[in-house]
């Protein structure tokens, strides 16, 4: 293979050196667009991995990344195991408290003990946390080396994902880096799928409930 694509004679090739190693499961993670997907007869894969089936070799393939839409799943042939991920119909709740009562349900997976110890932190903003000579929209996204440590130590850190150049695994290490006691991110990007943080406090909220940390952290200055 190569950044082109697969060869149909590499993917034949390769199922068939797999079944004279004598191998039991064939897992192949590849597949082109469902906008191309070829019938049974010329399709590499689904020839590939009948003759493995008959040779009593399981074949594993990915469905493809074309969906959630009808007739987008590929390596979809009766003889092929496919898989793909799916959306649950849960949430990895990892609700902030504020000081005036009100919950703010956000999302993470973390191990943190603060709930369980009942202790109360200080919110503070990124911006209003900013190092020296250190540009507030920086500071606000949690950029490394951006935040004053001793304006945020031992405090709740609340960043923004304006800047998809800083991943929120680096803002979460920057903020734990800089001696805080956890972090807010407010992001819509991969809201969907819960960071795991480990066991630093951290969440994540979108848009509508940042601004609600933000106007709560504004009025208690």
């Amino acid at each position: 293979c190569s950044m082109g694509g697969c060869s149909s004679s590499a993917l034949l090739k390769a199922i068939d050196d797999a079944v004279s190693d004598g191998v039991d499961v064939i897992s192949i993670s590849i597949g082109m667009s469902s906008a191309f997907a070829s019938d049974f007869l010329s399709d590499p894969i689904a020839l590939g991995a009948f003759h493995a089936h008959q040779r009593g070799v399981l074949v594993v393939c990915s469905g493809g990344n074309d969906g959630p839409n009808p007739y987008t799943v590929v390596n979809s042939a009766p003889w092929i195991l496919t898989v793909a991920a799916s959306s649950i119909d849960r949430t990895f709740q990892s609700s902030i408290v504020l000081g005036n009562g009100n919950v703010v349900k956000g999302v993470a997976i973390n191990f943190s003990n603060q709930s369980l110890s009942g202790d109360r932190f200080p919110l503070v903003f990124g911006a209003q946390a900013a190092g020296r000579y250190t540009p507030a929209s920086e500071a606000s996204n949690c950029y490394p080396g951006s935040l004053d440590v001793q304006k945020v130590a031992g405090k709740m850190v609340v960043c923004v994902g304006t800047n998809s150049m800083v991943s929120r695994r680096v803002k979460k290490l920057v903020a734990e880096g800089s001696g805080a006691s956890g972090l807010v991110l407010i992001d819509d990007t991969e809201k969907d799928v819960p960071l795991d943080a480990g066991s630093f406090a951290f969440s994540q909220v979108g848009a509508d409930l940042g601004a609600q940390i933000l106007d709560y952290i504004n009025s208690t200055k």
